[in-house]
C-alpha cells in the first residue's frame, strides 16, 4: 500500500470517532493476540476486542509498558498502559503527544487501571503521526520517547489484515 492510499485509509477510519467511542462499558478486553511481524521498533498485531476483530501496531518501552495503535470496529485508539498505573476506570486523562515537536493535546479515557484511551479523530494528528520521525508521550506523570521507525509499515499492514477479516464475514 502506498504511504498516500494509507493516509487516506486511515484519515477515512478515524473521520467516524469521537471520544464517546470510550466508555466504561466498552473497556476492552483483549483475546488471542498474535503478533503479525516486527517492523524496526514496531510490532503489528491481531487480536480480538471483546469479541470483535482487531488489528494494529505496538511498541515496547524499555520499562515494560506499551504504547499501541489500535483498529477495531471501523474505529482508531491511541492506547498506552503502565503496570504501575492504579487508575479509577472511566476517568479522564489528559494526555499530551508531540509528534516531531508539533504537540497535540487529547482527553484520554482511563480503560482500566492499567490502561488509557484515546480515540484517534483528529486528521491532522494521524497524518503527522504516520509521517513523523519522533515522539513524546506525556500521560499520568509518565513520559516515553518513542521512535516511529517502522510504525507506517506495521499499520499498513495492521489495515491489510483487517480488510482480510472483514471480507470472510
Amino acid at each position: 500500500m502506498t504511504s498516500f492510499k494509507f493516509k487516506s485509509a486511515i484519515a477515512g477510519l478515524a473521520l467516524a470517532l469521537s471520544a464517546a467511542a470510550l466508555t466504561p462499558a466498552n473497556a476492552f478486553n483483549y483475546l488471542n493476540f498474535q503478533r503479525i511481524a516486527q517492523h524496526d521498533y514496531w510490532a503489528s498485531f491481531s487480536v480480538k476486542v471483546d469479541g470483535a476483530p482487531g488489528t494494529g501496531a505496538v511498541t515496547t518501552m524499555k520499562d515494560g509498558s506499551s504504547i499501541a495503535v489500535l483498529f477495531v470496529k471501523k474505529h482508531a485508539f491511541f492506547i498506552t498502559d503502565d503496570d504501575n498505573w492504579r487508575l479509577a476506570p472511566n476517568t479522564p486523562i489528559s494526555v499530551h503527544l508531540e509528534l516531531d515537536g508539533v504537540p497535540f493535546e487529547a482527553s484520554g479515557l482511563a480503560l482500566s487501571s492499567k490502561e488509557v484511551g484515546v480515540g484517534a479523530e483528529d486528521q491532522s494528528f494521524i497524518k503527522r503521526l504516520t509521517t513523523a520521525n519522533e515522539a513524546v508521550v506525556e500521560v499520568n506523570g509518565r513520559r516515553w520517547t518513542l521512535h516511529l521507525k517502522g510504525l507506517n509499515a506495521s499499520l499498513s499492514e495492521a489495515l491489510d489484515e483487517i480488510k482480510k477479516i472483514e471480507a470472510s464475514y
